[in-house]
């Protein structure tokens, strides 16, 4: 036996080590990646699930399933949402994605998550109720009221708004979304409900600052001339606790009735890829597929009016 495996030892040894089989599988730069081009009025859902699919649902467990409070009413909804992810990067061709994500409209539809049917023009805002569900993004706050002048007060327990709106209440015409949160996050003077003297001191205290801020911001002065020159801020600080928070992805308004996203990073976990810098998605543009951003005033141009930031650490 010993002879024959001395033998079978010096076969093996004449034998030509085995040449590595050569991947053919080139990696994807983004000018090859197929994503989802427009069809019929889809840009609001291709937006919004293009900023959830790469950034918040590849990136941060606060998105993961598990991060969901499983006895709220729509933590099936977002349980869907998250299936719709998973199959557009299961998905190789851009037609594959497009009846992704049509199916996934025709489901937000059926539950009166959205009151415009699948092909009709419609709105994104909708959308972000599907985060409702993690109450990890929404750490509780509370609002306190006092009147200095008839020494009213109130307080009441709430959690962080997702998302924060902002519109331009009494024409604050700010110049930046710096500005605006600031404001927010300000103490405000108003008209008391007893006493009718605008000497009510309103004030927000939290306990922890959210990992995770997203904006809705609505303003008409931007319609107007001179909106050219509005800041999308990368970076807005809460000034009582000093935390900033940096901006990692918008929603986004180019024309009426038309919406793109914008996405710094985007992370594709099929490809075990991840772009640098910022990229610009439009489903009309390009066949949908992504597009560098040289420098971060070119997303102004496009006109965020949902924006996402995240603590900076």
């Amino acid at each position: 036996m010993k002879g024959k495996d001395k033998k079978e030892e010096k076969k093996n040894q004449d034998k030509p080590p085995k040449k590595e089989k050569k991947s053919t599988k080139k990696l994807k730069g983004y000018e090859n990646i197929d994503w989802i081009p427009w069809k019929n009025n889809s840009c609001r859902y291709d937006s919004f699930l293009t900023v959830f699919t790469l950034n918040l649902f590849s990136k941060f467990d606060d998105f993961s399933r598990e991060a969901i409070d499983r006895r709220h009413k729509h933590c099936e909804n977002y349980l869907r949402l998250c299936d719709a992810a998973e199959m557009l990067l299961q998905s190789e061709k851009s037609l594959e994605k497009q009846n992704v994500v049509l199916e996934f409209w025709k489901y937000i539809y059926s539950k009166n998550l959205d009151e415009n049917k699948p092909g009709a023009e419609g709105f994104v805002e909708s959308l972000l109720d599907l985060f409702k569900p993690l109450l990890g993004l929404q750490p509780f706050l509370q609002t306190i009221k006092k009147c200095r002048s008839c020494h009213f007060e109130e307080k009441k327990r709430s959690r962080w708004p997702l998302p924060l709106r902002i519109q331009d209440i009494n024409d604050l015409n700010f110049m930046s979304i710096k500005q605006y949160f600031s404001w927010f996050m300000d103490k405000k003077f108003q008209e008391c409900e007893l006493c009718s003297q605008k000497q009510m001191e309103s004030g927000l205290v939290l306990k922890q600052d959210p990992n995770f801020v997203i904006l809705e911001f609505m303003s008409s002065h931007l319609n107007q001339k001179g909106h050219e020159h509005f800041e999308y801020d990368e970076i807005i600080e809460n000034e009582i606790t000093n935390t900033k928070f940096r901006l990692f992805a918008t929603i986004n308004r180019p024309s009426e009735n038309h919406f793109s996203c914008s996405i710094k990073e985007p992370y594709f976990p099929n490809l075990k890829l991840s772009l640098n810098g910022w990229f610009n998605q439009d489903g009309l543009v390009n066949n949908g597929k992504f597009r560098p951003l040289e420098h971060i005033t070119q997303l102004y141009h496009q006109r965020p009016f949902i924006l996402f930031y995240k603590k900076a650490i």
